[in-house]
């Protein structure tokens, strides 16, 4: 979210703000139509897309601009309508932190019963901690949990979480931002300029390595690991930009399919 995002939403009326965001992209979508790129998620094609990222560490052509989504959103979102049957089966999903560009739409489908959660309630149905989510056991058969992860100080905990509420035939949807093998771990000590400078973001807490497979795995999940990207027809990847081409994490982002063996 850009900083005059993250302004207008603490100053606006949630649903006024949602609104605002809506006439943008609308705005946008119709300044930036063309046919060089796709997005599958709002359905819509474009002469471009916007840039994303930090500065100093933006990537250029890679922000929807009718719904914001970027490439880790696409991708799943194609994994979703392709290899499962996430738009038919009806449903109970649980989202954390739910990005724009799923919400607005999962929210109008028939099938699903659907909760958003966050720690900030104030865009969402419910203000939750992950790590002690007030639902019973087995209350959920989906749980989407994109780039929440890294963000928590006891990931374990929020990991079990997740197991506990997801049912036997359920799966947890889980994204996080890697490097290479190993997850390096922050302390409570850390400055933000020293969480940017190791960890992408100044309020992340981690970097995961592709070890976080072991400690979901560890939380009680059966975990499969889905590089997605390798899977699709290479024009669907380039035009609707899949694939992150340059980035600070690992430019394939890994999608962890987590279901329960117990």
């Amino acid at each position: 979210m850009s900083r005059a995002s993250s302004l207008a939403r603490k100053v606006l009326p949630a649903g006024l703000f949602k609104r605002a965001r809506t006439l943008k992209g609308t705005f946008l979508a119709s300044r930036h139509a063309g046919a060089r790129l796709y997005c599958p998620i709002c359905d819509s094609s474009f002469d471009k897309f916007l840039s994303a990222g930090d500065p100093g560490r933006e990537r250029d052509d890679v922000r929807c601009p009718r719904c914001d989504s970027l490439e880790r959103h696409r991708l799943l979102w194609v994994f979703l309508q392709r290899e499962t049957k996430f738009f038919s089966r009806p449903l109970r999903v649980l989202h954390f932190a739910p990005e724009r560009c799923f919400e607005e739409r999962i929210s109008k489908l028939q099938n699903i019963h659907y909760v958003t959660a966050d720690l900030d309630p104030s865009l969402v149905m419910m203000g939750i901690d992950i790590t002690a989510i007030p639902f019973p056991d087995s209350s959920f058969d989906v749980i989407l949990c994109s780039h929440v992860l890294e963000h928590v100080p006891d990931d374990f905990l929020a990991m079990r979480e997740l197991h506990r509420v997801i049912t036997r035939s359920g799966m947890a949807i889980i994204m996080v931002p890697t490097v290479g093998d190993i997850t390096v771990e922050g302390s409570i000590g850390d400055t933000a300029a020293y969480r940017r400078q190791h960890f992408g973001q100044t309020d992340h807490l981690r970097l995961y390595g592709s070890d976080i497979r072991r400690r979901l795995e560890e939380s009680g999940f059966e975990v499969d690991v889905v590089n997605y990207a390798d899977h699709l027809e290479v024009d669907l990847v380039r035009r609707a930009r899949l694939v992150m081409e340059h980035s600070w994490y690992d430019t394939c982002e890994p999608i962890f399919i987590s279901t329960r063996t117990t």
